[in-house]
């Protein structure tokens, strides 16, 4: 995320409250397809784009209110990813041309296929992490091929995923070096064991982290409402009732499975806006959470969400689209009518800053308990500690799987509220 928005982020996380329950509304305006729009991506609170199946490029620069369609790519477009406000790359499925790019802003497109060394056969998955580095994935019908540029698209490198996973789906990336995927370890059917895959050097070398043994299927989505807590959604093949969820609280080291009933083998889409809030979703059916996955209560079709969502993303202190039918927007983010606590007066101090392993934060001593909670830029939670004594000094272990980065540390006590930004080195 460029530095701008990462500041503009945190500044709206001192008043978000924590006992919001919030819903999807669906963006009127935005584009209608018969099965759903494949991918989403924000550059900001306002500027976002939309592609389809049937070769469309949507955008909406009034955070969905209204949509236009900015070009028509051809191909089956299942991935889509901006680097900045003008640049951007999109990624097809079933087709010769595999990669587009863009620097209008999504008028026009360009085909870059060529620029892919060796070539890949598809891309299911796109994540730009910075205006230079760009990562891709495909395909799920395989082989499994990892793509990625580090000169903001100028050229192209890719690399066999064989043979830690020959279906690969989605990606999920907490920097430049550390990410993860998700596919499958065989060709697609009943013979294919759902797996996610890590690596630490930037997609040289891939670890398999967790393989589920019992149910034919795949990886699906990946979400990380923080960057310790995640989950991936599994889809399964055995037409059975219940599928299965994976949920990691070491980001992605280690992996819970926690069976879902109902759906079947059809979902697709997951997204968490907090480690407890999230939404899950696939052909036919959503449902929600908020308890981190343990139980779930089913949407209704065309109540709060379509049945049929793809992409979950959320951004900028809590707000959140999804892609199904149609784009949903859901917005957790402060209002003038929230009740915030009042701002100020509680002499917040944190340090060493930039940090590295561990943050001591001083306060005025209080008469009541303190809390600290630490938000990264996108408005997630990362941290949380609590002084019960309210003695002035708390004490928060810097995560080792916690990215560089700038985050917030926001102090609630006696009804107030202060906050400070802190960066984080590695």
């Amino acid at each position: 995320m460029p530095l701008r928005h990462a500041l503009a982020a945190l500044a709206l996380l001192a008043a978000v409250p924590a006992s919001a329950q919030p819903t999807w509304v669906e963006l009127n305006d935005s584009p209608f397809n018969d099965y759903r729009s494949e991918d989403i991506w924000f550059a900001n609170a306002n500027l976002g784009w939309a592609v389809d199946g049937d070769g469309r490029v949507h955008r909406t620069t009034d955070s969905g209110a209204t949509w236009a369609q900015t070009a028509s790519v051809g191909g089956y477009l299942r991935s889509v990813a901006f680097v900045s406000p003008t640049v951007g790359f999109v990624g097809t499925v079933g087709s010769i041309r595999k990669l587009y790019e863009t620097r209008d802003g999504g008028r026009t497109f360009v085909n870059i296929s060529s620029r892919i060394q060796p070539a890949t056969h598809g891309i299911c998955s796109l994540v730009a992490v910075n205006e230079e580095v760009v990562y891709g994935a495909g395909t799920y019908n395989g082989p499994a091929v990892f793509i990625k540029t580090v000169d903001g698209g100028a050229t192209w490198t890719s690399r066999s995923l064989l043979p830690h996973l020959h279906t690969v789906i989605d990606l999920h990336f907490f920097d430049e070096n550390r990410g993860l995927a998700v596919g499958g370890t065989g060709p697609y059917g009943d013979t294919t064991r759902p797996r996610v895959i890590e690596t630490t050097d930037g997609g040289e070398t891939w670890t398999v982290r967790h393989t589920v043994e019992v149910s034919p299927g795949w990886g699906w989505k990946l979400s990380f409402p923080t960057p310790e807590v995640g989950f991936v959604s599994v889809e399964k093949y055995d037409g059975g009732p219940d599928s299965i969820i994976l949920k990691t609280v070491d980001g992605g080291r280690t992996w819970t499975e926690i069976v879902f009933h109902g759906g079947g083998g059809n979902m697709q889409g997951i997204g968490f806006l907090t480690p407890d809030t999230g939404w899950v979703s696939g052909r036919g059916f959503t449902s929600r959470t908020d308890d981190g996955g343990a139980t779930w209560t089913s949407v209704p079709d065309w109540g709060e969400l379509d049945a049929n969502v793809n992409r979950f993303v959320f951004l900028e202190g809590g707000l959140g689209f999804a892609a199904g039918h149609k784009i949903h927007r859901l917005d957790a983010r402060p209002t003038a009518t929230d009740p915030a606590p009042e701002a100020g007066g509680l002499g917040l101090s944190v340090g060493p800053n930039p940090a590295r392993s561990l943050l001591r934060i001083r306060y005025a001593p209080t008469a009541t308990a303190a809390t600290v909670v630490v938000f990264d830029a996108l408005g997630r939670e990362v941290g949380r500690v609590r002084d019960a004594a309210g003695s002035g000094v708390l004490d928060w272990p810097v995560p080792e799987a916690l990215p560089a980065g700038i985050y917030s540390v926001r102090l609630q006590a006696q009804g107030r509220v202060e906050t400070q930004a802190v960066s984080v080195v590695r």
